[in-house]
């Protein structure tokens, strides 16, 4: 019997996380023609903002179960399918709608479901591919995103400032390819079941309780909440905070940000994926001293520095929680990773609005400058947070060796000893 090929599958994987840098990113760079050509304000703007990431929460959460009872392929195909019907309605929202802003407000629910169905099913994915490079292949997994997030930013700026404001519809169109061509990728790749054949899957709610498991938990929340406060806020602190022009701010600092995190995965995944617990305090110090850098430094070129180096440090800690968590639990199935990504989106949520409220608060009594940089200080906490659980999770790992054996290795998982 013919083994099934998996590069097709890594390939369509690899596809489906530069369209997820298409649903979360694309939305953001198209403020200004939204605003100039139909009225939409900051508040509205900030509402679609949110509502992606809670609606992408929501999806997490809905689909874990079905997903393992049905399996992976209808709905990342489905994924695929409602961030292209998502894309068409927000383009043509002022064709469809009375009110231009329901229009961009239903589009975005529909690409958001599509994204949410993304960042569940991926990750197990990959995950359940028959290898023993887990690490690896999940740092150059989420690589792909920083590589679309760069691709997605550019490519729309440069297009929107060449083409003009009013052509924003074309270029939106544009991105739909990527996820048409992803159906078809997806229909015809091999996905291996999330839980090995012969083995029972662990029941979510015994996942739930576990300790281990919790920690985990609160580790991606302070991983994605490190990650995502530098890359929605970068931009307005390079132009407002550290004196650069708004086009140094859009490209230059994003861009920055998202290269050195898709450099840092790579480079990891290059190394082998080793000391994965210790990569991790590694990269929460180092996002602590960004964080510390950025908010004191008055030092323009300083506080680029700081943006590059603290997408380096953020890169191991998403991807390297999913690592943790899938070699502890391998039978867990769909149904964990939902709540992993769940609370990776509340983190990406929750953390860039609480930067907001500290930087609108304290604006308003000493400036702009002091408030981003009021915010960046606050949010110094979740990498430092971050360290602490970490080092609770080692302490867990020494102290129970009986379920690190019972675990070690199956279904193709690295070992304990490989995450150490």
């Amino acid at each position: 019997m013919k083994k099934p090929d998996y590069r097709y599958t890594v390939r369509a994987c690899y596809m489906g996380y530069i369209v997820l840098a298409i649903v979360i990113n694309l939305t953001p760079i198209l403020f200004v023609p939204l605003q100039s050509l139909y009225g939409i304000t900051y508040a509205q703007l900030g509402i679609l903002i949110s509502v992606n990431f809670i609606v992408q929460v929501t999806s997490d959460l809905a689909f874990g179960r079905p997903a393992d009872a049905l399996g992976a392929r209808p709905f990342v195909i489905l994924a695929q399918v409602l961030t292209v019907a998502g894309l068409v309605v927000f383009v043509f929202a002022a064709d469809l709608f009375a009110d231009v802003f329901t229009g961009l407000l239903v589009g975005t629910i529909l690409f958001s479901i599509g994204g949410g169905l993304l960042e569940l099913l991926i990750n197990p994915i990959v995950n359940a591919i028959p290898t023993k490079e887990k690490i690896s292949a999940i740092n150059v997994l989420h690589s792909f995103y920083s590589w679309g997030q760069i691709v997605v930013i550019i490519v729309t700026t440069v297009l929107i400032y060449t083409w003009g404001a009013a052509s924003w519809r074309q270029i939106a169109l544009l991105w739909l390819a990527i996820p048409a061509i992803n159906i078809f990728l997806f229909s015809k790749a091999p996905i291996a079941p999330f839980v090995k054949e012969g083995k029972q899957k662990m029941p979510l709610k015994k996942v739930a309780k576990n300790k281990y498991f919790l920690l985990v938990v609160s580790c991606i929340i302070m991983a994605a909440a490190s990650e995502h406060v530098m890359g929605e806020w970068s931009s307005t602190f390079m132009e407002k905070a550290a004196g650069f022009p708004k086009i140094v701010g859009d490209t230059a600092g994003v861009c920055m940000f998202a290269l050195m995190m898709g450099v840092g995965r790579i480079i990891y995944a290059k190394l082998g994926g080793k000391n994965l617990l210790n990569a991790l305090a590694a990269g929460a110090g180092l996002a602590l001293a960004a964080y510390l850098l950025i908010a004191f430094t008055n030092n323009g070129v300083l506080a680029l520095a700081a943006c590059a180096l603290c997408g380096f440090a953020v890169s191991t800690m998403w991807p390297g929680c999913i690592v943790l968590a899938a070699d502890r639990f391998p039978r867990a199935g769909a149904s964990m990773f939902s709540l992993l990504a769940a609370s990776g989106d509340a983190g990406a949520a929750f953390a860039p609005w609480l930067a907001g409220m500290v930087a609108q608060g304290v604006s308003a009594v000493s400036g702009d400058q002091a408030g981003l940089r009021m915010a960046m200080l606050i949010t110094a906490v979740f990498p430092l947070t971050m360290l602490a659980v970490i080092s609770v999770i080692k302490k867990e790992h020494k102290k129970s060796g009986t379920q690190e054996k019972e675990y070690k290795g199956e279904d193709g998982n690295l070992s304990i000893d490989d995450v150490r």
